[in-house]
C-alpha cells in the first residue's frame, strides 16, 4: 500500500489495488510452507498489472544509491582508521539497510539513521564466529539486498577480502521487486568495480532467495561455496527455510520488525548477526 500511495496518483487504481489485496487475504493460516517474500511477491504482480508500472521505485532506488553514493568516501574512511575495520564494516553494512522506503519513507535524515544505528554495538561472540567463518572461507556467496545499502556492502566485501584473501561473488534480483536491488542497480552503485557481480536468475519479482528458484550453475556456486552471506529480512525469511545450507550462512539484517526482536532479543533498529 505505501508503494502504491508513492507511485500512483489514481485513487481508483489504489482502491483496485486495495481490492485485490482484500482477495488475496484469505490464505489458509496453516500453511507455514510459505514465506513473506512469496506473499509479497503475489501482491506485486497485481500491483503490476492494475498499474501497469514494471518497477514504481525506480526513482527512489536511485536516490538510496546516490545517498549512499554520497557518504561513501567518509564511510570508507571511517571503517579503515578504526581499531577493527571488519567490524565497523559489518556495522555499516547492516546499518545501510536503514535507507530503506519500506520502512523509514524518503525524508528522513539518512546521515542521522546511520549514526544512530552506529550507536548500537554488534554481539561480540556472534561477531567473533562470523569472523572465524571468513578466515576459513574462501569463496563466498554474498545475497545483497536493497538499494543504498549495497553501496556499504562494498566496503564490506573489500574488507573481507583485503583481510581473508577470499573470492567474494555478489548475488542481486533479477527482477524488479520493492527497493531491492537488481544487477543493473548494482552496477550503477559500482559493485563490479569491486567483486563479480551477478543477477539471481528468479524471474518472478520475489524479494528473497529460494534455493529451487535458482539456475543451476548459481546453485553449483552455492554449494560449492564455504560460506554463504545473506543481507535483509527478505533473504533471511527465505534463506532460513533451506536446510542445505545450515552450517555455512550468516545473516546480516537489521531488527526491523517484532518478530526479529522476539527472535534475538535485542530492541527494535538493532543489528544481527545470525551463524545459522
Amino acid at each position: 500500500m505505501e508503494v502504491a500511495r508513492i507511485s500512483l496518483n489514481d485513487k481508483q487504481a489504489i482502491r483496485a489495488f486495495t481490492g485485490a489485496i482484500e482477495k488475496q487475504a484469505p490464505q489458509n493460516p496453516h500453511d507455514f510452507k510459505v514465506t513473506s517474500p512469496e506473499v509479497i511477491r503475489n501482491l506485486w504482480v497485481m500491483f503490476q498489472e492494475i498499474s501497469g508500472i514494471e518497477d514504481p521505485l525506480k526513482e527512489v532506488k536511485k536516490k538510496q544509491n546516490d545517498t549512499a553514493l554520497r557518504l561513501h568516501p567518509s564511510v570508507k574512511e571511517s571503517v579503515l582508521s578504526s581499531n577493527d575495520p571488519l567490524a565497523s564494516a559489518i556495522k555499516f553494512s547492516i546499518s545501510g539497510n536503514a535507507i530503506d522506503i519500506m520502512t523509514t519513507g524518503t525524508d528522513q535524515p539518512v546521515e542521522g539513521i546511520i549514526q544512530k544505528l552506529q550507536s548500537f554495538s554488534l554481539d561480540a561472540v556472534n561477531t567473533e564466529q562470523f569472523r572465524e567463518r571468513l578466515r576459513k572461507a574462501k569463496k563466498i556467496i554474498f545475497f545483497g539486498d536493497n538499494c543504498g545499502e549495497i553501496v556499504f556492502d562494498k566496503i564490506l566485501i573489500e574488507i573481507i577480502q583485503e583481510h581473508f584473501g577470499s573470492n567474494v561473488t555478489f548475488v542481486t534480483r533479477t527482477l524488479p521487486v520493492l527497493n531491492d536491488a537488481t544487477l543493473k542497480d548494482a552496477l550503477y552503485a559500482g559493485m563490479d568495480a569491486v567483486t563479480h557481480t551477478i543477477e539471481n536468475g528468479i524471474r518472478q519479482p520475489l524479494p528473497g532467495t529460494i534455493i529451487e528458484k535458482l539456475p543451476q550453475e548459481l546453485k553449483t556456486l552455492i554449494y560449492g561455496s564455504d560460506l554463504v552471506i545473506s543481507k535483509g529480512g527478505g533473504n533471511y525469511d527465505t534463506l532460513t527455510e533451506e536446510a542445505g545450507l545450515k552450517g555455512k550462512i550468516s545473516f546480516l539484517l537489521q531488527a526491523k520488525c517484532r518478530p526479529y526482536v522476539t527472535i534475538y532479543r535485542v530492541p527494535l533498529g538493532s543489528p544481527i548477526i545470525a551463524n545459522i
